[in-house]
């Protein structure tokens, strides 16, 4: 045994099979890694690799990388589910239900590693109930880390506990009736279904405490609350922002443009690497854009499940020459942390994933959101009660059009309202980076804890 590992807290982190997910688990293993833990972190070999890629300078020092090891979690490779469709990046939807199957029956298999690597501590994701019933069966504490905010985790959990029977204490966290409905129609047992998409019954087993993704201090009250319902102690890590590397080259010629156009001028439009809006909407979006007349550059991810060839196929006829003057699409990966801190950046309309939320907090860019997913409604509507986002209204039936679009680009980059978001994002994000690195003292010590009460 190395020196590092006799001398250190063993943890064994497991995350979700989703990029998203790997980036915030790895940026908390950097973390513990420097306060006396020794990191084993366990994923599909296609996860592994993305790290490898995305972490490069971190892999590339001999100093940094010593206390922390890849451990390969091999799923059954079958024709439906071969190795490089292992992960949510890029897996067309119809494969998603057989990946989530196999991952949810992994338990055997991450037993094994378990038995291996005896670690004193197990960190683990959503879907993987498996992990804190080995671990309970082995004396071993593991601990829930959720990536999500409290706001969001707060919320479906309180959903969760009551069954949908009763009101989620604070009112301005809602879902609109269009997504309400999609929730009660489907559903005979809301409980049943919150627990299917967000595995709210392992949270359950989580010993004594939940490690949170969150700024403390904007959520306070759904820390309070979501420690009430699941009688834990819920421990702020964050904000944990994820730090990737490129080549310079990757993304030269994005900067370059960027470069090119007036101070806080230019709208910033991305829906995350993995949220993948439809066709309709992509649509919908060149629409406003148009229709708003700022400048915009905009990464477009594509579905696999939509026969589309490229962006021109989507695009009204003459978009581009139309908008070329003013707007930059992209097809490639783009270097969004530098893209945001870039003086040029004005706002950014995004999904209101978990982790784009915690890096305009950061880069104190306001947020205007078209949330996709269930989860992202509630975040959407964390980030307006911060005074820091406007949310694009849709129609009765949850559809989003482009002069809708349009009015709240608008209302962010033109009118008066703006300001005022642009002010307090950049409150916050001084107060962010005074605070950086405070939270996770306190996880340290309560993960050193539960070690050496089981130990």
């Amino acid at each position: 045994m190395e020196e590092s590992q006799r001398n250190s807290l063993k943890v064994l982190m497991v995350p979700w099979l989703a990029h998203g997910h790997a980036t915030p688990f790895f940026e908390l293993a950097k973390r513990l890694s420097k306060c006396n833990f020794y990191v084993y972190y366990c994923s599909t070999p296609i996860i592994l690799n993305f790290l490898k890629k995305s972490q490069s300078n971190f892999f590339s020092n001999n100093h940094s990388n010593t206390k922390i090891q890849l451990i390969e979690l091999h799923l059954p490779s079958t024709l439906e589910l071969p190795l490089e469709y292992q992960t949510t990046k890029g897996l067309p939807r119809h494969l998603f239900p057989i990946l989530l199957n196999s991952f949810k029956t992994a338990g055997p298999i991450f037993s094994n590693i378990v038995t291996t690597l005896n670690p004193d501590l197990i960190i683990y994701d959503i879907f993987q109930n498996w992990a804190p019933k080995i671990a309970s069966s082995l004396h071993i504490p593991a601990v829930s880390y959720i990536i999500l905010g409290a706001t969001t985790a707060s919320f479906f959990y309180h959903l969760y506990a009551f069954d949908g029977t009763k009101d989620f204490p604070f009112p301005e966290i809602f879902l609109p009736r269009y997504e309400l409905e999609k929730l009660y129609s489907e559903n005979a047992s809301m409980t049943k279904f919150i627990d299917d998409i967000f595995a709210s019954s392992g949270v359950a087993m989580s010993q004594d405490i939940i490690l949170i993704n969150n700024w403390k201090c904007t959520e306070t009250k759904y820390m309070e609350y979501f420690s009430i319902l699941t009688k834990k102690n819920v421990i702020s890590v964050g904000p944990l922002i994820g730090k990737t590397e490129s080549r310079v080259e990757d993304s030269e010629d994005i900067i370059q443009w960027l470069d090119k156009k007036d101070p806080s001028s230019t709208l910033y439009v991305a829906f995350g690497s993995e949220c993948v809006v439809n066709k309709e909407e992509i649509e919908e979006i060149a629409r406003g854009l148009e229709l708003s007349n700022v400048n915009f550059l905009w990464v477009v991810n594509f579905s696999l499940d939509e026969k589309i060839s490229g962006i021109d196929e989507i695009l009204p006829e003459g978009y581009n020459e139309r908008v070329k003057e003013k707007g930059r699409i992209v097809t490639k990966w783009a270097p969004q942390a530098k893209i945001l801190r870039h003086s040029n950046i004005v706002g950014f309309l995004n999904h209101c994933g978990s982790n784009s939320i915690l890096e305009s907090l950061h880069f104190g860019v306001p947020i205007i959101a078209m949330p996709v997913l269930v989860d992202q409604f509630i975040a959407t509507r964390y980030m307006v009660e911060l005074g820091v986002g406007l949310e694009v209204k849709r129609d009765q039936n949850g559809k989003v059009k482009a002069e809708e679009i349009a009015k709240a680009i608008k209302n962010v980059i033109v009118e008066k309202k703006g300001e005022e978001l642009r002010e307090k994002s950049r409150e916050l994000s001084e107060k962010m980076k005074r605070e950086e690195g405070k939270e996770i003292d306190e996880a340290v010590i309560e993960l050193q804890k539960l070690c050496l009460k089981n130990s």
